[in-house]
């Protein structure tokens, strides 16, 4: 699949030398990033320390994702792209792609799990559509089937309004009907509807979280009044009421597992009930493509949990009337969305939500991350030849007591320097993996 990596100025928030979301056509025009003084002082992570002086331009990278039908040998797969414009002469670009022997499960099959934040409300607000439309389902059934792809299948229904805080949802998504005792009925005609987006979209949710929780207005913690909408039956007209709902909540970030759950390599398929690792403060949007790419493998798998929290999946940022971008609040109007939190994983391509370069390395990391688990089960359950036992032990050492493996001083312990991708790691192993999977083919 080629996808094309651009920017629009007026729906970035990103640096003007990143590219962002990855759609499908070449935008009809690509903007001219400005050029550098002469005497500013590079990245940190430039490879000169020298300043340079950079010459202004419009770049659109092409960005090639490519689905390997399971049915491919493995084995090294060669092609050529031509890029052609207007007023250039057609340039060859070789393609190479290596496919191991090693085949990753469907992401619904991952042992780790996801929990990234997505926000149906955020998506009225950034494209214009009415509030539990059918392009508002359509639309937000294109962030949650993006989000699945890396084993990210929490679905959040919001029974009140203003989930988020400052007007995000102005209507709660189930309806309730007054009626003439004083009691109500519900209208669960936009709950049925979003339902059934969802199980179009991702099929069946690993968690439907319903938030009934509004943000706390006087900055304590416990009962709160929250806002519903009622539907009036005879003048059909809407209002908000507020109910009292006593509620019980607790979250947690800066916490370790207790060592009591067995590990992912020891299971055979995903966890029932998850431990999550939430890295507020420790990514944002704009980092090193490298961050998203080694997030799971350093911060999650590599620690013991089953996956990561809460991060922004489609908080799109949202223009102010000032001319510049907000963010809304990540729920109950907690504001731990600041510059150094990945607010949005995604990108507001014309047609919806499309997927980053960030996505990409993620997703990537993640079927690494898969990998490594393959290869760690197998040794644990003693299923492969000594020689290869030995050298996957060696490796990866899928035990606490037995030392540091290589690839954990390679690339979990920064031996790369953070311009640079460790594909030559990631080469040893997918064909690791390979390796394995051949022996356990054999024996069956």
């Amino acid at each position: 699949m080629e996808r094309v990596a651009s920017r629009r100025l007026d729906q970035c928030w990103l640096p003007p030398s990143r590219f962002d979301g990855l759609t499908e056509a070449i935008p009809a025009e690509i903007p001219i990033c400005a050029a550098a003084k002469a005497d500013s002082q590079p990245p940190f992570w430039h490879y000169s320390a020298e300043p340079k002086t950079l010459i202004p331009g419009a770049v659109a990278s092409l960005w090639f994702t490519v689905r390997v039908p399971r049915d491919a040998a493995p084995g090294l797969y060669e092609g050529t792209v031509t890029v052609a414009a207007e007023g250039l002469p057609e340039t060859p670009v070789p393609l190479q792609l290596h496919v191991s022997a090693w085949t990753a499960p469907d992401s619904q099959d991952f042992r780790v799990q996801n929990f990234l934040y997505s926000a149906e409300e955020v998506i009225p607000k950034y494209y214009g559509v009415p509030v539990w439309s059918d392009r508002h389902f359509e639309l937000f059934g294109k962030v949650l089937a993006l989000l699945a792809e890396v084993n990210s299948r929490q679905v959040q229904a919001n029974l009140l309004t203003d989930y988020q805080g400052g007007g995000s949802n102005p209507e709660s998504l189930v309806r309730w009907i007054k009626q003439a005792d004083g009691s109500y009925k519900h209208d669960f005609t936009n709950f049925d509807k979003y339902l059934g987006m969802i199980a179009k979209s991702i099929s069946k949710p690993n968690t439907l979280r319903l938030n009934l929780w509004a943000s706390d207005r006087d900055g304590g913690y416990g009962d709160d009044q929250s806002s519903v909408t009622v539907l009036d039956p005879v003048t059909k007209q809407l209002s908000n009421t507020n109910v009292v709902m006593p509620v019980r909540h607790a979250d947690a970030v800066f916490m370790v597992p207790t060592g009591k759950l067995p590990p992912l390599w020891a299971l055979d398929g995903p966890r029932r009930n998850t431990f999550t690792y939430t890295p507020r403060h420790q990514i944002w949007d704009g980092a090193l493509l490298s961050e998203p790419r080694q997030l799971i493998e350093r911060l999650a798998v590599g620690r013991g949990f089953d996956g990561l929290g809460e991060f922004g999946g489609n908080l799109f940022p949202l223009k102010s009337p000032s001319g510049g971008f907000y963010n809304t609040a990540a729920g109950r109007g907690t504001k731990w969305l600041s510059a150094t939190v990945l607010k949005s994983l995604l990108y507001p391509g014309p047609d919806g939500p499309v997927a980053t370069e960030r996505f990409e390395m993620f997703r990537e990391g993640l079927e690494l991350c898969e990998a490594m688990l393959y290869v760690q089960q197998a040794v644990a359950a003693k299923k492969l030849s000594p020689d290869l036992a030995q050298r996957a032990s060696q490796y990866l050492h899928p035990t606490r007591d037995a030392g540091l493996g290589e690839r954990v001083i390679a690339v979990q312990r920064g031996w790369f320097s953070a311009r640079m991708m460790p594909s030559l790691e990631d080469a040893k192993l997918l064909d690791l993996a390979g390796e394995v999977a051949r022996e356990l083919e054999g024996k069956k």
